[in-house]
């Protein structure tokens, strides 16, 4: 189940994203060269989010049902992919698939930049966190790849972006007043 962030002003202090990627590579004892085998379809994101300090009990109340609601790792959450918006500019319509899950077609591209975060949703109704890795005419590639078909008519989300996570692991203990704390979260897929 979609559990909300808690509504408050500031939620994070910093957020890390680190790419997983399933490889392996083997390494001949007698020549020394090595081949890499990527197992595509696989790739996740993990991330690490620096709370702010909970500075009121209702702040604390507010980040208490969340944490809770989360049930460790059975609900999940959107997690924002930066700590502040990405850009005020008019976010581009997806238009159409483009062959191998890893680009769509946009209906422009003048907002969006090389290294940009973006959220692309899918038809299944799932929405990927992903890093814009080229541009080409009116097409956005980027990486990891989507997991099925891209959903069209809707809005590639580059002022905001967010991707699906859940708790690697509950935390110890709930925060208290004062307290900063981390959320260690993989991409629920």
């Amino acid at each position: 189940m979609l559990i909300s962030l808690p509504a408050l002003p500031v939620l994070f202090h910093d957020v890390k994203w680190r790419p997983m990627i399933p490889q392996q590579q083997n390494t001949s004892e007698y020549t020394g060269r090595s081949q890499v085998i990527g197992q595509p379809g696989t790739e996740s994101w993990a991330a690490r989010a620096l709370c702010v300090a909970i500075a009121s009990d209702a702040e604390e109340r507010a980040w208490h049902a969340f944490l809770s609601s989360l049930r460790g790792a059975e609900n999940t959450f959107y997690l924002p992919a930066r700590t502040k918006l990405q850009t005020t500019a008019a976010q581009p319509t997806v238009t159409a698939a483009v062959a191998g899950n890893r680009a769509v077609t946009v209906s422009s591209t003048a907002n969006v930049a090389v290294g940009m975060w973006a959220t692309v949703q899918q038809a299944n109704g799932h929405r990927r966190l992903v890093k814009v890795t080229a541009i080409a005419g009116s097409n956005v590639g980027f990486e990891p790849g989507l997991t099925g078909a891209p959903a069209t008519g809707v809005p590639l989300v580059i002022g905001d972006p967010f991707g699906l996570v859940r708790l690697v692991q509950p935390l110890a203990e709930l925060p208290t007043f004062g307290e900063s704390f981390e959320l260690q979260v993989r991409e629920a897929l």
